[in-house]
């Protein structure tokens, strides 16, 4: 019998240090004041930058406005072709 308890109380510890312990709740109870007024003062200018109605150097295709990245996924879209099984295809 005392063999028993011996191996039960073992059991009990192993699996009280093999289980995770609950998460502990965190209270923040500090005070966070971020301002990014870093860009209102720079005095940089991109010239890469694509302008309001699409033209630039780094503009996709002209009148669209957007980057050469999503000219051909809005073509896709706008002709009606977005989910078919031949468009999940990468070419």
């Amino acid at each position: 019998m005392c063999r028993r308890d011996l191996m039960r109380a073992l059991a009990f510890l192993a699996l009280t240090l093999v289980l995770p312990l609950p998460a502990a709740a965190e209270d923040f109870t500090g005070f966070y004041a971020g301002v990014n007024a870093g860009y209102a003062l720079g005095r940089d200018r991109e010239p890469d930058l694509v302008s309001p109605n699409g033209s630039g150097p780094s503009a996709g295709a002209p009148g669209t406005g957007l980057p050469p990245s999503a000219v051909e996924a809005a073509r896709t879209m706008r002709d009606g072709r977005a989910g078919t099984r031949s468009d999940r295809i990468p070419r």
